[in-house]
């Protein structure tokens, strides 16, 4: 018997299992079974999943190992659209923390996340590795237009992409994907169209290095077209093609 109880600081999906009755009146913590019980049925879940059953735990002794590591890439495409639409900011915001997203997180595709502001991203500021962030909301071969439009806010995600493109060469950010509503902006005194300067500016003081050194590249081995890199003098990659994000 599971009981079934609300408890608010945790996100919706978890609430329901957080507590097993044991008759008599005792309670106990699924976070109280042994660490590799837990990581061996968390091995099942899929990648987010395996995050928010980590985070749902709230043990800080297991949560590390259910977690995992390998979180180059978090993609919430990969759990059930109804489960990503009911995330809220701090659902996403503990996720990022429990896979210490700043030093592990290379790609971040928030599907389906349409209940969320973006102030949940705050675990990402300053990242030096991160190169792709998706904020549309949608997955792949889905229209961009969302109904009702979703309160992700251009005033809570710019601080934190300025704290990321700010580190300059050592940051890594080369793709970003806006939410449709942000892209339909035509006002070039907002703060959008100042962020897409700044943007822009970064990526053309990039243009020429190579995104695993750094170092400069001659034009003869550049193709820009196609953003490939020919030949990285420093790893003396001849006759290698190395495709950038």
């Amino acid at each position: 018997y599971v009981n079934e109880i609300d408890t608010p600081l945790l996100p919706p999906f978890c609430s329901s299992f957080q507590w097993k009755y044991l008759g008599d009146g005792k309670m106990i913590r699924l976070s109280d079974l042994p660490a590799g019980a837990l990581e061996h049925v968390s091995s099942y879940l899929a990648a987010p999943s395996r995050a928010l059953f980590a985070v749902a735990l709230n043990s800080r002794d297991s949560s590390a190992a259910i977690a995992g590591d390998g979180w180059g890439v978090l993609d919430f495409c990969d759990i059930e659209k109804d489960l990503a639409s009911k995330l809220i900011d701090v659902d996403i915001r503990d996720v990022l923390l429990s896979i210490d997203a700043i030093n592990n997180l290379r790609s971040l595709w928030l599907t389906n996340c349409v209940n969320i502001t973006g102030v949940g991203l705050d675990p990402l500021r300053g990242s030096r590795i991160i190169q792709q962030i998706d904020l549309s909301l949608v997955g792949d071969h889905e229209s961009s237009k969302l109904d009702p439009e979703p309160p992700i806010s251009c005033v809570e995600v710019v601080p934190i992409l300025d704290s990321i493109i700010e580190r300059g060469e050592d940051c890594s950010l080369e793709y970003l994907q806006f939410p449709n509503e942000w892209r339909k902006e035509r006002n070039t005194e907002s703060d959008f169209y100042a962020f897409l300067t700044r943007f822009n500016n970064y990526l053309s003081s990039r243009a020429g290095r190579c995104l695993q050194c750094r170092c400069n590249l001659p034009i003869r081995n550049r193709d820009d077209q196609h953003n490939i890199v020919y030949v990285c003098i420093r790893q003396i990659l001849w006759n290698t093609k190395v495709h950038l994000l």
